[in-house]
């Protein structure tokens, strides 16, 4: 008969082995690339900066022209992130919600709630999705209207229209999430879902379509791996620039510049 001590010995090298294929897996997905790093940009309009993890991070600051802080699925913020206007948590998972860092907060929190309101500059709509991943990989496609697994959140920010999906799992969108979505300029969304696929290969494009429904002039990634971005680059006839950091922007400077998925690298 084995013991609790073996039975707990045997659960740890278990969990060892899989997070080591995991690892595996994810490595596997990784290739070197050289993204164009894009130069002089404009510090005047909406500033949109990255937090956290280049690669796996969904977290974002996005900052109106008259200086109203939006902080989107804010993440491991720690200490030294400023407080924020406005934060959304598309739901409460730890890659996207920072209980700590929301609880002392003293601006308008949003936690998975589709509801409309306005923050000084900015009008922000709350709308209810299906979570996608392990957890909830059965009902994908099934949206709680009253409590969504996953809400989009769009932020219309000095008459551009910021999209961020938090972790999106359906198939497509529905015709009732595109109408109240709108016409969308800039989409933050993942290109692929490392719960279900560690790859973004052929066979599971879930991501892509659903980029296309929204067809915005602007991707910024969450999610990602690096030969995910070169994947969808090709696939879309994006281009592919690489931001340090933040990305500055305006309704001119998006007329201006053609279709492009841009890629905020973390310091």
């Amino acid at each position: 008969m084995i013991n609790m001590d073996n039975r707990r010995l045997i659960k740890i090298i278990f969990a060892t082995i899989l997070v080591a294929a995991i690892g595996l897996l994810v490595m596997r997905t990784r290739v070197s690339v050289a993204i164009p790093t894009a130069i002089g940009s404009s510090s005047e309009g909406i500033r949109i900066v990255g937090i956290g993890s280049s690669f796996w991070g969904a977290s974002y600051e996005i900052i109106s022209q008259q200086g109203t802080v939006i902080m989107a699925d804010p993440a491991m913020m720690g200490g030294s992130v400023p407080d924020a206007d406005v934060i959304t948590v598309s739901h409460r998972h730890f890659d996207h919600y920072d209980r700590d860092y929301v609880e002392r907060s003293t601006g308008r929190v949003s936690i998975g709630m589709p509801e409309n309101f306005n923050i000084k500059d900015v009008h922000i709509e709350g709308i209810a999705a299906a979570h996608g991943g392990f957890f909830h990989f059965w009902q994908r496609n099934t949206i709680n209207p009253l409590s969504p697994s996953d809400t989009i959140y769009v932020y219309d920010v000095g008459g551009v229209r910021i999209a961020h999906l938090g972790d999106l799992g359906q198939d497509r969108l529905t015709e009732d999430q595109i109408r109240a979505m709108g016409k969308i300029d800039i989409l933050i969304s993942k290109l692929n879902n490392p719960f279900i696929t560690l790859a973004c290969d052929s066979e599971d494009k879930r991501a892509f379509q659903i980029i296309k429904q929204i067809n915005p002039k602007v991707v910024i990634p969450t999610h990602t791996t690096d030969r995910c971005l070169i994947e969808y680059a090709g696939a879309t006839n994006r281009e592919l620039v690489e931001y340090k950091g933040t990305w500055t922007t305006s309704r001119e400077e998006l007329a201006q510049n053609p279709p492009r998925l841009v890629f905020l690298k973390r310091q």
